[in-house]
């Protein structure tokens, strides 16, 4: 029977309560199961091909050949928690910029959009993102959300922002990466 063991990356940990989602149809894609409290899903079923796993504060991973005996996918960091304030015990935060007409919004399971107002914001493509440490700084990436995503790069954001910092907790600095400007946000939620 086949089993996957979702790992922390980084800690070399499991990750419990991964949702495992069926994406054989990719325009509506179905629940198929959650790993437990050790990181492990046992499906009871046949298992589809085409899977992705979707776990709190990770990216999603992608598996286009379902399940083998035992399948370890090693789950990334969404943001590297070094920095107060980022997903404040929220499955949503949303930041809006103090002197400019611009809404981002991230989820907890991985996925970001932006826009000039809520509406526009609504109405936004979902990219997947993650950010990378550096010494002051989190440099943000994403990469479309399309499936399947692997082969995929993590490039710099479509909106320019790509350096973040969180000097208190409620408050974001976001660094455009051309000019060296600095904007600040204000956590909406």
């Amino acid at each position: 029977m086949p089993e996957l063991i979702t790992l922390d990356d980084f800690h070399q940990t499991t990750v419990a309560g991964a949702a495992v989602w069926d994406y054989t149809n990719t325009a509506k894609p179905t629940f198929f199961g959650a790993t437990d409290s050790t990181g492990s899903f046992k499906p009871t079923t046949p298992v589809p091909k085409s899977l992705r796993i979707v776990a709190r504060g990770y990216v999603p991973v992608d598996l286009v050949q379902g399940l083998r005996s035992s399948t370890r996918p090693k789950m990334i960091k969404l943001h590297p928690g070094t920095y107060s304030g980022f997903m404040p015990d929220a499955g949503m935060t949303t930041w809006k910029a103090d002197n400019k007409p611009l809404l981002i919004q991230f989820t907890a399971a991985g996925l970001t959009r932006s826009g000039r107002d809520v509406r526009d914001l609504k109405a936004s493509e979902y990219f997947q993102y993650k950010c990378v440490e550096d010494e002051q700084w989190a440099e943000l990436k994403t990469r479309s959300n399309t499936f399947p995503t692997f082969g995929k790069e993590f490039t710099t954001p479509i909106y320019d922002l790509n350096m973040l910092r969180f000097p208190e907790p409620g408050i974001m600095l976001a660094h455009i990466a051309n000019t060296g400007v600095e904007v600040r946000f204000t956590r909406c939620n």
